[in-house]
């Protein structure tokens, strides 16, 4: 029997307190009726892991920040852990883990935009050391609730009809939360289905757009600063306004659980369905999962290994498979539908009966620019085919500034370290950190940094994924050989495409595409073409020009020479019997050599033929070119 519950101190609480227009029916236990079930997919439905006891409540507390001072308090928050991180410093005990620890509480303390600004920072290995962002990618959000009655006057709002008339039962007090939201068991009363309600925290738009002004303001003064310029910090605002619009309006999750749950067909991955006539942008009603989240069995198994075991046998799971399929899934999200869930953390995920999985908490779902998915993906394949050198240039390619020297060192570094991490995926029994997908990128972006090549925020977008998949994997899969699955993923992928390829309303598909793609090359390209010949003719005419003035300039030469042999045929040798009279010009036209009578006629009429010939040439290519012509008129 599964139930939804309070203790009764909350629920006298609750209702001891003033209602103004909303007087839903208290539950204080939801029991799943026989014949009702919480999934569209019973059979699919594990045992419990875990007991009541065992199962941590959610904590009411009204927003630590007032409309008017969460500016000063974020900025004192920050300005505490700066001297308090000084003083540690000149006592000695400062160290990386430890300003890791106390910025991680910071952190999680203001929850909301400064979670995810945590959770981004623990991706620069590269720029940071790695003790502070291994205690940065340990940032969880806390289960912080808000007032039950807020978050009913938001549904009934939503709704736009009172909560008896929707819902059969619904509990007040919210089973999770995050700084973003908290989740309310339910049931529909049509088709008495289990239901979660997800509400939208309310005021969290207004303090984004605050907490996003002081952190321009901060990114915009540290980027003035020579050695984190490289980090490309605008970039970084703009990465993060796209996850708030996406995680503060409901409708992109409602959007993206629906395409998601259509392109994982086939992945042995369940998306829940969602109740898109009862959603708007402030809520979500969607089927509940009932399966184990793979945060609790982390916890259990840390605690409990004989009781996760017998777990798994009961229920036939297979813990390396379910990792196997959660990486080859975010494989094919990503490379093939080009949506992928982007917070694949243990708590988005659901452990169900058989190896199969199902993710929950869609707001961040990621995809990449066309010509980036290209490049990332061959890099892959050329990992998988160990072509070091090919992954080392399509990882060069990717880069969005290299350096304008040391480019060969740079290649050969990378070349290695990629050699490296991959002969350590083969090691068996090697610890998870060091054969992790997320060990081999850090390395990576240290090299990068090193030479002061620049990473794309969409790279580290993919790198995120993969660092919090890792927090499963390493509980799922210890020995998991990342290599050897891409090699299985690229094998299978080109089956599938091939497949599909030759069925008829794909090859009609790719006919239409060719027709468009041509169509697009010849709207885009025409342009250029006739830009390119207009250009080639205006070259040609420059050409032509200094073309015309070098035979003039031959043309002069000759003449020259010519008037000199016709005065060295007529007048040299009279002037030089008759007088003493030795002009200059003699003394050049003595040097030219002695000729019979008949050579000196054919090289006069030689030289005129010459001249004449000069001057037609130069008059063709000084005549304006037809095309001119036409264009002038």
């Amino acid at each position: 029997m599964n139930v939804v519950a309070f203790d009764r101190q909350a629920s006298a609480g609750l209702s001891s307190r003033k209602r103004t227009g909303i007087r839903p029916k208290v539950v204080r236990r939801v029991v799943i009726l026989p014949g009702a079930s919480r999934m569209r997919q019973p059979e699919r439905e594990p045992t419990a892991l875990t007991i009541p006891s065992e199962q941590k409540g959610v904590a009411i507390v009204d927003s630590p920040f007032s409309d008017h001072s969460s500016v000063f308090l974020v900025a004192g928050a920050f300005i505490r852990v700066f001297f308090k991180l000084l003083w540690l410093r000149i006592k000695g005990e400062g160290s990386p883990a430890r300003t890791g620890r106390e910025l991680r509480a910071v952190f999680e303390r203001l929850g909301g935009l400064w979670m995810k600004v945590g959770q981004l920072m623990s991706l620069r290995r590269d720029a940071l050391p790695t003790e502070l962002c291994d205690e940065l990618a340990q940032l969880q959000h806390r289960a912080l609730g808000f007032s039950p009655e807020v978050a009913m006057q938001v549904v009934e709002r939503e709704l736009g009809a009172s909560i008896d008339s929707v819902f059969a039962a619904f509990d007040p007090m919210p089973f999770a939360a995050a700084s973003l939201s908290q989740v309310h068991a339910a049931r529909l009363r049509k088709g008495n289905k289990d239901v979660v309600v997800k509400v939208l925290r309310p005021g969290v738009r207004e303090r984004f757009v605050r907490d996003m002004r002081l952190l321009r303001f901060v990114a915009k003064r540290l980027n003035r600063l020579p050695s984190l310029r490289r980090l490309r910090l605008q970039d970084a605002m703009g990465e993060f306004e796209e996850i708030f619009r996406e995680e503060t309006d409901y409708r992109y999750e409602i959007s993206n659980m629906k395409e998601l749950r259509r392109t994982t067909r086939g992945h042995k991955i369940y998306i829940p369905h969602v109740y898109g006539d009862l959603s708007t942008s402030n809520i979500i009603v969607m089927e509940r999962i009932a399966g184990v989240l793979m945060s609790d069995y982390i916890r259990i198994r840390e605690e409990d290994p004989e009781r996760v075991n017998r777990w798994l046998e009961a229920n036939n799971i297979k813990p390396k498979l379910v990792g196997k399929r959660l990486l080859i899934s975010f494989m094919r999200q990503l490379f093939e539908n080009n949506l992928f869930h982007a917070d694949l953390h243990p708590g988005n995920i659901i452990l169900l009966r058989d190896s199969r999985i199902a993710l929950i908490d869609l707001g961040s779902v990621g995809s990449l620019d066309r010509e980036f998915l290209t490049l990332y993906r061959g890099l892959q394949r050329a990992l998988a085919d160990n072509d070091f050198g090919k992954a080392a240039d399509l990882q060069l390619r990717l880069c969005v500034q290299l350096p304008s020297r040391n480019m060969r060192e740079l290649r050969s570094d990378l070349i290695r370290s990629l050699r490296v991490w991959s002969n350590k995926t083969k090691i068996p029994h090697l610890p998870f950190a060091e054969r992790s997908v997320n060990n081999g990128a850090a390395e990576v972006s240290r090299i990068l940094y090193r030479y002061g090549a620049q990473q794309t925020w969409e790279f580290l977008k993919i790198a995120r994924t993969l660092s919090t998949l890792d927090g499963s994997l390493s509980y799922l899969h210890k020995d998991l050989n990342y290599i050897k699955i891409l090699q299985e993923y690229f094998k299978k992928a080109t089956r599938r495409v091939i497949m599909a390829s030759i069925k008829p309303q794909a090859i009609a598909s790719r006919l239409g595409q060719m027709a468009a793609t041509i169509d697009e090359y010849h709207l885009m390209l025409g342009p250029v073409m006739r830009a390119s010949a207009f250009n080639f003719e205006a070259t040609v005419s420059k050409v032509s020009r200094i073309f015309a003035l070098v035979i003039k300039v031959t043309s002069f030469i000759v003449a020259i020479s010519l008037i000199g042999v016709m005065y060295r045929f007529t007048f040299h040798d009279h002037t030089l019997n008759g007088t003493d009279d030795y002009t200059l010009l003699d003394t050049i036209v003595d040097d030219l050599p002695n000729l019979e009578y008949g050579w000196w006629v054919i090289l006069i009429v030689t030289g005129c033929f010459l001249l004449l010939v000069a001057s037609r040439i130069v008059r063709e290519l000084l005549q304006p070119e037809p095309n001119s012509r036409r264009r002038s008129q």
